[in-house]
């Protein structure tokens, strides 16, 4: 009996890396403009809001990684943990170290 090839199933978009984080934050949209002040991030593709205007979806690129957003919800599996990131502000962040990325600088 001959055998029988099957399509190759491609578990990862090729925009994304292995492993690709999704932050859980307070404020999605605050978020963004965070990222995008203090380490250059660039949004890509569309982002997806709820009725209420929660940020159900969108994706950031930093350097040549994608990192997920998604609001917190009241009836989320997220419940109780409290993200921290949107009450940072870019003008707050400062570099740590010789390592650390400058804000608009390339990684």
């Amino acid at each position: 009996m001959p055998s029988e090839r099957r399509p190759t199933v491609v578990g990862v978009p090729e925009h994304l890396h292995t492993v690709t984080p999704r932050l859980v934050v307070r404020d999605g949209a605050r978020a963004i403009e965070f990222y995008r002040d203090a380490f250059a991030a660039e949004e890509i593709g569309e982002r997806f809001t709820g009725p209420s205007g929660e940020l159900i979806h969108a994706e950031v690129r930093i350097g040549d990684s994608v990192v997920m957003l998604t609001d917190e919800s009241e009836d989320g599996p997220q419940q109780g943990h409290r993200s921290r990131s949107t009450e940072w502000s870019a003008r707050s962040w400062r570099p740590t170290g010789p390592t650390s990325m400058q804000p608009g600088s390339a990684p």
